[in-house]
């Protein structure tokens, strides 16, 4: 099953800084699609175009496949693959790349960007939207203590919690020149009882499995962070509150 976090997002909502800059025949790579709610939406926008979603999970690409369907979206593609290599697209094949918050997990994200501007046509755009900062109201420890431990993870792994940061040192590196780009930031809550329920439910044991793996934390830590997002669920003044980078880079 899909993360309900993912889940939960729209193009509308999550895509809203490339959206006014589609036209009806333009092709998008939408890099780590996730479950395609994302994908599809951007496909609505390019009617006559197409959107190709990439992901290295089988099962998101299933469940994008299966939403597609249902939905009835005629131009809208899932494969699996991986966003940092895309040896299986020509040169110039696309007019946009869309990414969304997947930069803070990936160790060389200079390297992918590169990639992404490799497969752009001349004047293509690159869609990036990476977290800033992100905090919960109220900060109950165990909440605390989940976003504490999330940046230490990705570090270890070569990633940055808050890579949107870093969105124009990254561009410039990867050889788009800042003069053609467009940097802002959106910023952006989860709240009320539907809203709650849903980041707790993506949130609530996600970090069990690497926090064990890598020694970070008991078995009773990892039971107190899941206790604190059911008790921060039922909370009417709990609130998840998020500034995110959101860029478009021009070739």
């Amino acid at each position: 099953m899909a993360n309900p976090i993912l889940q939960a997002r729209t193009a509308a909502k999550q895509a809203a800084h490339i959206l006014p800059h589609l036209k009806p025949s333009m092709t998008i790579l939408d890099v780590s699609c996730g479950p395609g709610t994302i994908s599809l939406g951007l496909a609505e926008a390019v009617p006559n175009g197409k959107v190709i979603g990439i992901d290295l999970n089988p099962a998101s690409i299933k469940h994008a496949q299966e939403l597609a369907i249902e939905s009835g979206s005629t131009n809208a593609t899932f494969q699996v693959g991986s966003a940092e290599d895309l040896a299986a697209f020509p040169d110039a094949s696309f007019d946009v790349v869309h990414e969304h918050q997947l930069l803070p997990y990936m160790p060389k994200p200079v390297e992918a960007i590169r990639e992404w501007r490799r497969v752009l046509k001349p004047g293509g755009i690159l869609s990036l939207r990476s977290c800033s900062f992100i905090t919960t109201v109220p900060e109950l420890p165990g909440l605390v203590a989940y976003f504490t431990h999330l940046p230490k993870i990705l570090s270890r792994r070569g990633g940055d919690v808050n890579a949107g940061r870093k969105h124009a040192t990254w561009l410039h590196e990867a050889g788009f020149d800042l003069k053609n780009a467009r940097l802002d930031s959106v910023a952006w809550e989860l709240s009320g009882a539907e809203g709650r329920m849903t980041f707790a439910a993506g949130a609530g044991d996600r970090l069990r499995e690497p926090l064990l793996a890598l020694g970070m934390a008991t078995e009773k830590e990892c039971d107190g962070i899941r206790d604190a997002w059911e008790e921060w669920k039922g909370m009417e003044e709990g609130r998840v509150i998020a500034l995110d980078s959101a860029v478009l880079a021009w070739k």
